[in-house]
């Protein structure tokens, strides 16, 4: 079970995603991205005000020991999307997706999803596909599932298990395998 001390909050949350895959977008652009997988949106929101005047820094999100690993069991808490619990509980294969739509990496990963839910291997799947820029219904996703940047595909099984998630581009072939995994899960 995977469990966060401190939800994000979904504007803090967005704010954090967008600015790194803008961020992203501009060293990709200048030819200076980095491969180091710990690169991201690691930060903090703007200073909070105590009663006493004092300036404190809150956490954009939760720390985490790590990346999601390989086969790990994925729970909904209270905070978590309707949608998410509902497909969680009746063990259906899940994707999750997360874009900041008008980037091209983004939206070839949104091309690719639709592409998989249309091509016959979408039934019995929940897809839930956010834009980041719209700030809500995602509840606390991103920190259950680690994501800190868009592009962003997990892949659930049936089993409530991780089957695979990518941090970047993905391409529907992939995302087939993957798919066609999750519904072979057994729960």
């Amino acid at each position: 079970m995977v469990s966060r001390l401190r939800p994000a909050t979904r504007p803090a949350l967005a704010r954090a995603l967008a600015a790194a895959c803008t961020g992203a977008a501009v060293l990709a652009l200048a030819g200076c991205a980095s491969d180091d997988p710990s690169a991201g949106a690691a930060g903090t929101t703007p200073a909070a005000t105590t009663p006493t005047g004092t300036a404190v820094a809150t956490p954009s999100a939760p720390a985490r020991s790590g990346p999601l690993t390989q086969s790990e069991q994925i729970a909904a808490t209270p905070d978590s999307p309707k949608a998410f619990a509902t497909a969680l509980k009746q063990h259906r294969a899940i994707v999750v997706t997360f874009v900041l739509a008008g980037i091209a990496d983004d939206d070839y990963v949104a091309d690719a999803v639709a592409a998989v839910r249309r091509n016959g291997l979408g039934g019995g799947v929940a897809f839930l596909t956010w834009n980041v820029q719209r700030q809500k219904n995602f509840g606390n996703l991103p920190t259950l599932l680690n994501v800190t940047g868009t592009p962003s595909v997990t892949v659930i099984g049936r089993d409530g298990r991780l089957v695979n998630q990518w941090g970047g581009l993905v391409d529907e072939k992939m995302l087939r395998q993957a798919v066609a995994d999750a519904k072979d899960a057994t729960p």
